[in-house]
């Protein structure tokens, strides 16, 4: 298992001082990134390599959230790894081992130059652990769309929305979905965020938010002007009021 410690910092709290949905994502990314530069098998030696990592869906289950100033520590590991996918689960605790977070994440391989999904190549292998998956909720193979929704302002992807590898971050997904629910209801924290990225937006591209505002549960499907998705992002137990 890989770890780091940190402590919660201003800019990455909401106006209540607790830690905002956003940057939890991102540290939770970041534990992998530097769980693999620990490793000899970051981010140079992938673009040398040709190949890049990307997730595919995420489950995140939320106990409580971490303040400002609070001393916190995130966790990973993978657990499985086949020819074509691999899971890994991420914990974010208290300075004294108290679970906040717990998440759980599908990762494949794809060609940088292509775009299509490749074989994990065996320099990958050294991720994986004998640990057993941490007890929480399943990860969904896809997540079913409610009926109907309320189209939100479009959004051109830019510069800030990327990562290194030229697509829209992860994160960047799900800041889109809660800003478009927030735009139509005040959105409470969730329990539990379901997250499935079905392609990959770039540079130029626009996204369209639709919202379904539904009893206990938000779904928000951040589409493509063609009809296809982008990325779904849904939100057990956040009120909207």
């Amino acid at each position: 298992m890989f770890s780091f410690e940190s402590t919660v910092r201003f800019s990455e709290c909401d106006e209540t001082s607790t830690l905002a949905i956003v940057p939890l994502i991102n540290y939770l990314q970041d534990c992998s990134a530097f769980h693999t530069e620990s490793l000899g098998v970051g981010i140079a030696f992938q673009r040398e390599r040709g190949f890049a990592w990307a997730i595919t869906s995420w489950r995140i289950e939320i106990s409580a959230l971490p303040r400002l100033c609070d001393r916190i520590r995130i966790e990973t590991f993978c657990y499985e790894m086949k020819r074509t996918h691999a899971m890994r689960n991420y914990a974010m605790r208290t300075a004294d081992g108290e679970l906040l977070v717990a998440a759980d994440a599908k990762y494949v391989v794809f060609d940088r130059e292509t775009g299509k999904l490749i074989r994990i190549p065996d320099s990958e292998l050294i991720y994986l652990e004998d640990r057993p998956r941490l007890e929480m909720g399943p990860l969904e193979k896809k997540i079913l769309l409610p009926g109907a929704y309320t189209d939100c302002d479009p959004i051109s992807i830019g510069p800030q929305h990327l990562d290194y590898n030229d697509h829209v971050n992860n994160a960047q997904y799900v800041l889109m979905a809660l800003d478009a629910a927030s735009a139509l209801a005040e959105i409470g924290t969730p329990r539990a965020l379901d997250v499935q990225y079905r392609k990959m937006a770039f540079l130029g591209d626009t996204v369209i938010p639709r919202v379904d505002l539904g009893d206990g549960v938000v779904c928000i499907d951040l589409g493509a002007p063609d009809g296809t998705s982008y990325a779904i992002v849904r939100l057990v137990g956040a009120s909207a009021a």
